[in-house]
């Protein structure tokens, strides 16, 4: 039992447990009583346990309120955009608006949230398309990514919106997510050639994530396995296989689609198109060492 002034004092004074605090800030939204600083209370307290089930709904309220934080707005939406990239949770639109205000809002791009730039990025890789200004955007936040080191497997899929370097575009990206002590070991082998798994190398990009890249031609398929290193064993944690080729990608003139193109009419048996397709390749290479010069 209560009245409008017990659960105004409550408001005002009462921490306890999560579930409990949530009651009482629901109750006193609903009805419409003063709810001082609960709601940020509230909300620090949920993204420090990590009880975050009404994470969304206690924030509405926050952002609702006559008096923010910027930490922790900053807090909120970097919890959330970990929670869409490092565990694969469905978020709202309002996240990813926010983070573009975020980009775009500062100049230095290198001072954006690490954070930030993936789930952005991860997110416009789900998109059928991107205007221009968004294609910028993420132009931009690929290039720092890149030269952290950071390359995931969804760049290939943002290859089909933005230009993405050769260097993405001509390989296949092996991805394994473990956790921020793990130790993976990764064996591969390419068919048609390779019959036995040989050790290859995997790195470590962000946080528990590791790649490792290989180039692949036409008819090629790389099968993996990834293996969960431990003190006295190992565990088969990810199996899988990637093919090479064209399929995946348009052919654009680099000498990556040109080697495709002959090593498929070599295995058609096209002899008159593969001479075609050499000349063409030597007088491309012969007249790009003349234009260009190594640096």
């Amino acid at each position: 039992r209560y009245d409008s002034v017990l659960l105004d004092y409550l408001c005002e004074h009462f921490n306890g447990a999560t579930k409990q605090m949530f009651k009482i800030l629901s109750q006193g939204v609903r009805e419409h009583v003063e709810v001082y600083d609960m709601p940020e209370r509230l909300l620090a307290q949920m993204m420090f346990t990590g009880e975050t089930d009404r994470l969304d709904q206690v924030f509405d309220w926050y952002a609702a309120g006559r008096k923010t934080s910027d930490n922790v707005v900053k807090a909120y939406f970097t919890m959330k955009s970990a929670d869409y990239f490092l565990r694969e949770k469905d978020t709202g639109d309002r996240v990813f608006a926010y983070l573009e205000g975020a980009v775009h809002g500062l100049e230095d791009k290198s001072r954006v949230p690490t954070i930030y730039l993936l789930a952005l990025t991860k997110y416009y890789s789900t998109l059928k398309s991107l205007d221009e200004e968004r294609k910028a955007l993420c132009g931009s936040m690929v290039e720092l990514l890149m030269e952290e080191g950071r390359v995931f497997a969804y760049f290939h899929d943002l290859g089909r919106l933005i230009d993405m370097p050769d260097s993405v575009m001509d390989k296949v990206t092996v991805e394994y997510r473990g956790g921020r002590d793990s130790k993976p070991e990764l064996l591969i082998r390419i068919l048609p050639e390779d019959e036995a798994y040989r050790s290859a190398d995997l790195r470590k990009v962000y946080q528990g994530i590791f790649v490792s890249q290989k180039v692949l031609f036409e008819g090629e398929i790389l099968e993996y396995q990834v293996y969960e290193v431990h003190k006295d064993s190992r565990t088969l944690a990810k199996e899988g296989s990637l093919s090479g080729g064209m399929e995946k990608r348009e052919a654009d003139g680099s000498r990556y689609a040109a080697l495709n193109e002959m090593g498929l009419c070599l295995s058609l048996k096209e002899e008159q198109a593969l001479k075609e397709k050499l000349k063409k390749y030597l007088t491309d290479n012969a007249m790009m060492e003349e234009l260009f010069d190594l640096i």
